[in-house]
């Protein structure tokens, strides 16, 4: 009997809507208040080879996409674009007038660098260092691979889990968060046989474009994650091909699935920055019916105010406490009260 179930969608937009609404509300004045900046440096491709031109495509799409971001936060961000050509002296300059300037909390270099800039984002102040570009940057993945784990959440329990481009910048973040969380994911390049995703529950996917056809995804498959993302004249390519993205139960499209996603990601890692150091990361529901919201942001929020209030209520009657402590004392000196 044919499977009809139809392929349902994760709203990326509507995930970073939420999370940026929220954030905006309660942090913008804040963030405002403190002239927080963001600098997002991007490359502009200086040559004819088509694969590095569509690179530097989805670069500049993705910066465009952090700079709304941002300043709907509140924040003030500065897109600086540098051709491809520009030396290591060049980009390391950029990137320490960033680190020794105070109001600039958070440096993005758009991925990927020409190749002689890599090892120039461990340069990056691990505090400024939102997406994990750089080793010692505090969170364990970039805000790409860190989306990915937040919408497969929900569809984890007891499944066989399968990443392919495992070696990769986001496939590794994706691969180590994961084993963070207890699970032994399957791990596959784009060069392994494929078909052995058929084994799977959860797919994760961040190898080419539609790379992944009806040999390798079928309605079994809980979930596919789409993170690929290539420009083309006719529309974005993900790694689905367009047959087979009606087969999952769930996937995440192309455009509008973790693109957006990522960016909600970097929007937390921005305001537990600096505005809300004790803000707990939002978690998504799942497309499941029993959840108003997609996400945990408005109580998240709601905890973290409340906290916060809690706090310097308490700080302030502790200061009462003090100054009437200080009137004792005074009036008991004006006594001639010996308070030794």
């Amino acid at each position: 009997m044919t499977d009809t179930t139809q392929t349902r969608e994760v709203p990326g937009r509507a995930i970073l809507s939420e999370v940026r609404n929220t954030y905006r509300d309660a942090y913008a004045a804040t963030l405002r208040e403190h002239r927080v900046r963001v600098m997002v440096v991007r490359f502009e491709a200086t040559t004819d080879d088509p694969v590095w031109a569509a690179r530097m495509e989805a670069s500049r799409i993705s910066a465009e996409q952090k700079v709304r971001t941002f300043t709907a936060l509140g924040a003030t961000p500065e897109l600086v674009v540098v051709p491809d050509t520009a030396s290591t002296n060049e980009i390391s300059d950029l990137i320490h007038r960033a680190n020794d300037d105070p109001l600039v909390a958070a440096i993005i270099i758009q991925t990927p660098p020409p190749r002689r800039g890599l090892a120039l984002l461990n340069e990056i102040d691990p505090a400024k260092d939102i997406d994990s570009l750089g080793v010692f940057a505090p969170s364990t993945a970039c805000a790409t691979a860190d989306g990915v784990a937040r919408i497969a959440e929900p569809y984890l329990p007891g499944a066989r889990i399968a990443v392919v481009g495992s070696s990769g910048f986001v496939g590794s973040g994706v691969v180590a968060l994961l084993r963070q969380g207890g699970h032994d994911p399957m791990l596959l390049e784009v060069g392994d046989d494929l078909r052995r995703l058929r084994d799977a529950d959860v797919v994760s996917t961040t190898g080419s474009p539609w790379l992944l056809t009806p040999d390798h995804i079928h309605p079994g498959h809980r979930l596919v994650v789409d993170s690929g993302f290539t420009p083309h004249p006719a529309g974005p390519r993900g790694d689905l091909h367009p047959d087979a993205a009606p087969l999952p139960r769930i996937l995440t499209p192309v455009p509008g699935g973790i693109g957006p996603v990522e960016m909600a990601v970097l929007a937390e890692r921005l305001v537990q920055q600096r505005a809300a150091p004790g803000l707990d990361s939002w978690h998504f529901h799942g497309l499941s019916t029993q959840h108003e919201a997609l996400t945990t942001v408005d109580t998240d929020v709601d905890h973290q105010l409340q906290l916060h209030h809690e706090i310097q209520d308490g700080q302030f009657q502790t200061q009462e406490l003090g100054d009437d402590i200080d009137e004792a004392y005074d009036l008991d000196e004006d006594n001639g009260v010996d308070l030794d």
